[in-house]
């Protein structure tokens, strides 16, 4: 996978292309291309700000205020394939807002609606025992708020909380 970002002139704004390549032959197997208004100039430049859950590469580096990463490599549907979040926008206090593809059996990559429309934040905890994704964001000057999500066979949220 090689992510490239181009600025369009404009403040924080620029083009982001994902080139998925298979790994057998590394044959160029898929294009994705999104927009963005608020992506700081830093983000995709260096890579060593992506993670694996796969492998373990970079696994256990702490976030920095609720940024887990440019690139994030996981199963978040939990049927045994690699799929991936991006960093869609910077954000505000609860941090970046990620898009968040899912791999088919065919190996090609879709955009989750749920996961990036409503779960938004990247999840803090996965469960795939429980099919679970656990996200603590920012929700105002003295919270935080916890929020689960459940895949049964439709993501829903289950449970939110507030915390001091």
């Amino acid at each position: 996978m090689d992510v490239t970002r181009h600025d369009n002139g404009w403040l924080d704004s620029c083009s982001v292309k994902i080139d998925i390549f298979r790994k057998e032959g590394n044959l160029k197997a898929q294009e994705i291309r999104f927009e963005s208004n608020n992506l700081f100039p830093k983000s995709f430049i260096d890579k060593t700000t992506s993670r694996s859950y796969t492998t373990g590469y970079n696994e256990n580096i702490k976030d920095n205020e609720n940024d887990w990463g440019d690139l994030i490599l996981a199963d978040f549907n939990f049927d045994g394939e690699e799929d991936f979040a991006i960093k869609g926008e910077e954000g505000g206090n609860g941090g970046p807002l990620y898009l968040f593809y899912i791999q088919d059996k065919s190996g090609a990559f879709a955009i989750d609606q749920f996961l990036t429309e409503e779960m938004i934040f990247f999840p803090k905890k996965i469960d795939p025992a429980k099919k679970q994704l656990t996200t603590l964001v920012r929700a105002n000057t003295y919270e935080d708020c916890e929020r689960v999500y459940q895949l049964t066979g439709k993501w829903e949220e289950i449970s939110k909380r507030y915390m001091p």
